[in-house]
């Protein structure tokens, strides 16, 4: 095994055609998110990330066009207020940021531990029902780009 050390804005040649583009999070301990791009197909991996911050423009940028958009969904509009500067989203802002960058699936995932699954449910009915190729994730699920 290698390490090696990333930075923000990073890119990454993995091998046989897979690159992995890096943009800086807005969190308060920092982070990164990732594109992992494989020949036409695109996933970005977008977990411990807080909506509103001047790194908004990087991310749009980082997520334009991918197939699969997999965002930190922790908190409701509703809750948020009471947690900014926790580090977390929205799966409102989470559809907002599919439609700003044409992103073809969003994936919602980091959901607040403290739901039940009925909650979850609800939660996933009310989203599809804004957008028909969103969904929540779920322990063991595999998608396929």
């Amino acid at each position: 095994m290698h390490f090696k050390e990333l930075k923000p804005g990073d890119v990454i040649d993995i091998r046989d055609g897979i690159t992995v583009h890096t943009v800086a999070n807005s969190h308060p301990d920092g982070g990164v998110s990732y594109r992992i791009q494989y020949g036409e197909k695109s996933c970005c991996y977008v977990t411990d990330y807080e909506h509103g911050s001047d790194k908004a423009e990087g991310l749009i940028r980082l997520c334009e066009g991918t197939d699969l958009l997999i965002y930190d969904s922790y908190f409701t509009d509703a809750e948020y207020p009471a947690h900014k500067g926790w580090g977390h989203s929205t799966w409102e802002e989470g559809l907002a940021l599919q439609e700003k960058a044409g992103v073809r699936q969003l994936l919602l995932f980091h959901h607040k531990p403290e739901r039940s699954d009925e909650e979850m449910a609800a939660l996933e009915s009310k989203i599809i029902g804004k957008h028909p190729m969103a969904k929540a994730a779920r322990e063991g699920m595999v998608v396929s780009l």
